[in-house]
């Protein structure tokens, strides 16, 4: 966790250290129980040499400990100040300007928490029916300043078969990530939307929600020009994951006959995206070494993404999932830090697949869930 000879250095160390405390918290929270109090306050017990706080009431840390018990990971909101690194007399200085400060309070004080699950009547996993682009109204928002760029954004999508009107501008201009906003019954047509403006925000309003309404806050990160790619993809994915090989199929083969253990491959591949690194390895597990397989990719700003395969049918990685999606019968789970889908996950018989995010979340989420839902099994 302290390496930090990466892309960003001590930023990325940072990042590295967040994650690893919040998938430990995910993993010991689940397991919270009357048995497991043993293993409980063994954990407590290795924590507390390398933790210093000025909380000298135990009553305060009993209440801090059931506190965070009751959060779940994808309810933990994060921000950080975007700034220069000057070196100024021989020392390296952080510094950032007001709006990028003022940017940070925004996203902290009004975050893009994770989509919610849409459900039928209230019953928890049953799937909306989803409307067609044709029925679905979407209004387009300036909430990043730029004069005319709601009027852009409404004219592209109309342009490219959606019903959208000119909103005007948004309650505030400190957006820096565009937003999609839509009520369950419009979740299909709002992570199109939200694929064509990556990166941006996907949120699923609750059933209060009018139906057939999607909102779009056009961010100051939008480049001005809708992506095309994730759009033919939303369309066209039964019949890619039915046909096309995977990206690399040579290096997937290879690796598949080393680990021994079936693969599964993307075979839809977002522009930008690399490979790195085929690696096969063992997970030793008690008495038993579990095959397993990674394949390490990389994002256009530098990041690395994964894709992971594990003989293994409930790795303590994949304790207590944020949500679920069954997409062309595939169930996926899926886990968020803030608004970002950070690991989407699957089952085959026995076997466990996850396709990661970089530690930064590079990839949006509808890249994310475009990376998974085209994974074919390597022939």
């Amino acid at each position: 966790m302290r390496f930090r000879h990466d892309q960003n250095g001590d930023f990325t160390r940072i990042l590295r250290q967040q994650m690893f405390l919040r998938a430990m918290k995910r993993e010991l929270a689940a397991s919270a129980t009357l048995t497991s109090f043993p293993r409980l306050l063994s954990a407590a017990a290795a924590m507390s040499h390398y933790l210093v706080t000025d909380v000298a009431s135990l009553g305060k840390l009993c209440g801090l400990v059931s506190l965070i018990s009751q959060v779940g990971t994808s309810h933990v909101y994060q921000t950080s100040i975007a700034g220069s690194t000057p070196t100024i007399g021989g020392i390296d200085y952080v510094s950032s300007t007001p709006v990028q400060v003022q940017t940070a309070v925004h996203e902290l004080y009004d975050p893009a928490g994770a989509p919610a699950q849409p459900t039928v009547g209230g019953a928890t996993g049953a799937p909306v029916p989803q409307l067609p682009a044709a029925k679905v109204s979407v209004t387009v928002l300036n909430g990043s300043g730029r004069s005319g760029v709601a009027a852009s954004v409404a004219r592209q999508l109309r342009k490219a078969g959606y019903l959208a009107t000119d909103g005007g501008n948004a309650s505030s201009f400190s957006f820096t990530t565009s937003s999609v906003a839509g009520d369950g019954s419009s979740l299909a047509v709002a992570r199109r939307l939200a694929a064509l403006l990556a990166p941006a925000h996907l949120q699923v309003l609750g059933s209060t929600a009018a139906s057939g309404q999607v909102t779009v806050t056009v961010g100051a990160s939008f480049s001005g020009t809708l992506g095309t790619a994730a759009a033919a993809h939303s369309n066209q994915t039964a019949a890619t994951s039915a046909t096309a090989p995977p990206y690399d199929a040579v290096q997937w083969r290879a690796l598949q006959r080393r680990t021994s253990l079936p693969l599964y491959a993307p075979s839809s591949w977002p522009a930008g995206l690399g490979y790195q690194q085929f690696r096969a390895y063992r997970v030793t597990v008690g008495a038993h070494h579990l095959r397993a397989a990674v394949v390490v990719g990389t994002a256009p700003q530098g990041g690395y993404w994964d894709v992971q395969a594990l003989a293994w049918s409930d790795p303590p990685l994949l304790t207590g999932p944020d949500g679920t999606e069954t997409i062309a019968g595939r169930s996926y789970s899926l886990y968020y830090a803030d608004a970002h889908l950070h690991l989407v996950a699957w089952h085959v018989g026995p076997d466990t697949y996850w396709i990661s995010n970089t530690l930064d979340d590079e990839l949006s989420n509808a890249q994310m869930l475009t990376l998974a839902e085209s994974c074919v099994a390597v022939r």
